[in-house]
């Protein structure tokens, strides 16, 4: 079956009297629905936490022989050293097995993200390529004075960036049992390293466990962001906007100083950009880009028709 083509951008005279008048119009801010994000973190969380809680209730078990101590009511200083140095070897072999047993558990769980990471990744694109096909057509039905807007179709660059964010999205998952396990497996053979030292060891795993949970959450947050960032500008594109507006969220816990100073402090928002040439969104590194595709951004785009772009007017078309 063809995919519809996509319906090129077309102003109103009342629209193109707009941008006549104040040298540009806008549509609405494309802003991203956190239902989409919340059910993505769900998801992804659920697999982390029967991860976490298997690994944990295992080394557990392993380690359970570390809790007691041969020498605590032996006043013989020889018998109490003999005792300690028998604490330690028995100690370092727990968590050496401690160890393996983690190394063997991180097989098992790579392969349920392997068999899970498709199936989460895809639901999430799809969820977010409908969001964009809604929004957009909104933002561009009120930047346009047109009735309708459809943005159903589907283009080669579009299929493109959509495979692509898919494969880093799958990627990503597929990493977290891997980066938790090997965390923890170091966590162990450090304590192995120290002669056994159990010191805070399950303080230790814990805080593991919780990284991990932190980066799932993150990598559900940010990829979701991204990957309706980037699907955004190739429809625009292809519809024939190629403007942005620059808008900063307001939110964010460490929101970046170059996202939130205006164009005149040197900064992002309020800039009007070309997506064929986006700004610099990183300026230690000198990347560019859209809105939201560095991690832990929130910033949002605003389609935008200015008098330097040449679209087509209602009835001219036809004269």
């Amino acid at each position: 079956m063809a995919q519809p083509k996509p319906q090129q951008i077309v102003l109103t005279k009342a629209k193109a009297s707009q941008v006549s008048k104040h040298g540009a119009v806008k549509g609405r801010p494309l802003k991203h629905s956190v239902a989409i994000e919340s059910r993505y973190i769900a998801a992804l969380t659920k697999l982390v936490k029967q991860m976490v809680a298997q690994t944990q209730r295992q080394l557990k078990s392993d380690l359970a022989v570390v809790m007691s101590s041969d020498a605590a009511d032996d006043d013989d200083a020889e018998k109490k050293k003999a005792a300690a140095k028998k604490a330690e070897e028995r100690n370092k072999a727990a968590a050496l097995k401690a160890a393996a047993n983690a190394k063997a558990l991180a097989a098992r769980f790579e392969s349920l993200f392997n068999h899970k990471a498709m199936t989460l990744a895809q639901n999430m694109m799809g969820a977010v390529n409908k969001e964009s096909a809604v929004n957009l057509a909104g933002s561009l039905k009120d930047l346009s004075g047109q009735l309708t807007f459809k943005m159903d179709f589907m283009t080669g660059d579009l299929g493109k960036a959509i495979k692509s964010s898919l494969a880093e999205n799958v990627a990503l998952i597929k990493s977290i049992p891997e980066q938790y396990m090997a965390r923890v497996t170091n966590t162990l053979k450090e304590s192995a390293a120290k002669g056994g030292d159990m010191t805070g060891l399950y303080d230790k795993l814990e805080k593991d466990g919780d990284m991990t949970h932190r980066r799932a959450k993150n990598i559900a947050l940010d990829q979701t962001r991204k990957a309706y960032s980037t699907i955004n500008g190739e429809r625009m594109k292809a519809v024939g906007v190629t403007k942005f507006e620059w808008s900063h969220s307001g939110g964010g816990f460490r929101a970046r100083e170059h996202h939130i100073r205006t164009v005149s402090e040197g900064g992002l928002n309020g800039g009007i950009y070309s997506m064929t040439k986006p700004p610099i969104i990183d300026p230690d590194t000198g990347q560019r880009g859209l809105p939201a595709q560095l991690p832990n951004c929130k910033c949002t785009m605003i389609p935008v028709i200015d008098n330097d772009d040449e679209i087509e007017i209602e009835g001219e078309q036809d004269e």
